[in-house]
C-alpha cells in the first residue's frame, strides 16, 4: 500500500501556532485523534465536556466528536497531533474525550511516533504501539441508555424503506442531537453511516444472490441514484458492486 492511500486514514503532524487560535470542530471530526502539547495551553469543550491541557500533557479526542478548541501560548503552541479512523476498541465500552496519563512506556512510544512521522508503515506500527502503551491508562464510560437507544434505533432503520432522522429520533425518544451522541458513544458512527452500512448489507445479499442489475439494486433500496449507491456501497465495503459480485461468484 503506497502513501497515498495511508493519507487517507492517518494524519501525523506536528502542528505550530502563535499566540492565539481558534478550531471549529461542531461538526465532528473525521477520525480519532491523540494529541501531545508540547508547548502552550488549550481548552477543549464539546458535548457537555471540557478539557484543560497543559504543556507535558497527553489528550484523546474520539471520533465524530462534536467540539470546540481554544489554543493560547506565549508566543508559540506546538503540539503533535496524530489522526486515525480505525480504533480497536469495544464498542460496548468507548472513550471518551479525556487527559491520559503517561508513564515511561507511552513517552518512549509518543517519541518514537514523534522522530518518524511520514504516512507509511513504520509510523502507522508506531502509532498503535503508542496507543496500546496508552489504553491502560484510559478511562471508558458507560453506554447505558444510549446502549438501548442505539438498539432502538436500528430496529427501526431494519424496517423502514428511507432515513428520516428527526422521525427515527422521535421514535427512540430522543432528540436530534441525542440520537447522534448515543451512536458516536455505542457505535463510533452517525446514524446515517449505520444507514449505510445497513443498506448496504443488503445490497450485497443482492448482488450475491440475484441477477438484478446494479441500478436495479440501487431503484430497490432507494438510493437516489446508482452514482450514489456505487459511492456508498465503496465507502462500506472498500469496493465496486461489480468487484463485489465477480468476487462471490469465484
Amino acid at each position: 500500500m503506497y502513501t497515498a492511500d495511508f493519507s487517507q486514514h492517518f494524519v501525523f503532524r506536528l502542528v505550530s501556532l502563535r499566540e492565539h487560535h481558534y478550531n471549529d470542530a461542531r461538526r465532528g471530526n473525521s477520525c480519532h485523534y491523540i494529541g501531545f502539547l508540547r508547548r502552550g495551553s488549550a481548552r477543549i469543550v464539546g458535548e457537555g465536556r471540557e478539557l484543560m491541557l497543559r504543556e507535558g500533557e497527553l489528550f484523546y479526542i474520539p471520533k465524530d466528536f462534536s467540539y470546540e478548541s481554544f489554543w493560547r501560548g506565549s508566543p508559540d503552541i506546538v503540539f503533535d497531533s496524530y489522526g486515525f479512523s480505525y480504533f480497536p476498541r469495544p464498542t460496548e465500552a468507548p472513550y471518551p474525550l479525556q487527559r491520559v496519563e503517561t508513564d515511561g512506556a507511552v513517552m518512549a512510544a509518543l517519541e518514537a511516533l514523534a522522530a518518524h512521522r511520514a504516512s507509511d508503515c513504520r509510523a502507522i506500527g508506531n502509532l498503535y504501539l503508542l496507543l496500546d502503551a496508552m489504553l491502560p491508562h484510559m478511562k471508558t464510560e458507560s453506554t447505558g441508555s444510549a446502549q438501548r437507544t442505539v438498539e432502538t434505533a436500528v430496529a427501526y432503520m431494519q424496517e423502514c424503506t428511507s432515513l428520516s432522522v428527526p422521525a427515527m429520533a422521535r421514535h427512540c425518544g430522543v432528540s436530534e442531537s441525542g440520537l447522534y451522541a448515543a451512536f458516536r458513544k455505542v457505535r463510533g458512527c452517525t446514524p446515517v453511516e449505520m444507514w449505510h452500512r445497513i443498506r448496504t448489507a443488503r445490497a450485497a445479499e443482492l448482488l450475491e444472490c440475484t441477477d438484478l442489475s446494479v441500478e436495479e439494486i440501487a431503484s430497490r433500496l432507494n438510493f437516489c441514484s446508482a452514482s450514489y449507491f456505487r459511492r456508498v456501497f465503496g465507502r462500506v465495503t472498500g469496493m465496486s458492486p461489480r468487484d463485489f459480485r465477480n468476487r462471490s461468484k469465484m
